[in-house]
Formats: C-alpha cells, structure tokens, sequence
C-alpha cells in the first residue's frame, strides 16, 4: 500500500488524478509476525508446475517469475 501511495502522490504531481489523492489511503497495521508466510513449495510440485508452464505458457510472466524464483534458490 505504501507503493501505491507514493505512485499516487507522483500522479498528483503530473495532475492525473485529484490531488491529495494520496492522503485517503490507509496502510493495514499488522501486528508481528502476521506479513510473513511459512507455506513451503516442494520440489516435486514445483517441477510439476514448471513442467506445466514450459509446455503451456512458455515463456508468460508465470513462468518466467516462477522459473526465476526456482533456479535462483529464492523459495518464498
């Protein structure tokens, strides 16, 4: 959410929305430990997956992120 209000401030400056635009927007509060995720992608299912995504989808942003993700260890 905080992106998005800073692209929304950005947007007021070039006058493409309404100003203070940015101020309506409201961030969740989370307490600790609620924004992370423990769910784990097992390696079969993976391959699975990209299996799937090389044959059907080759090359579409699924596959490619999903791709990336894999081979580079980055396993959130």
């Amino acid at each position: 959410m905080d992106r998005i209000r800073v692209f929304i401030k950005w947007l007021e400056s070039i006058d493409a929305v309404v100003d203070d635009l940015h101020t309506k927007m409201r961030s969740p509060v989370l307490r600790d430990g609620q924004n992370v995720r423990d769910v784990m992608l097992e390696s079969n299912r993976a391959e699975e997956v990209l299996g799937y995504l090389s044959k059907y989808e080759y090359a579409l942003r699924p596959h490619v992120v999903l791709t990336l993700m894999w081979h580079t260890m980055i396993r959130d």
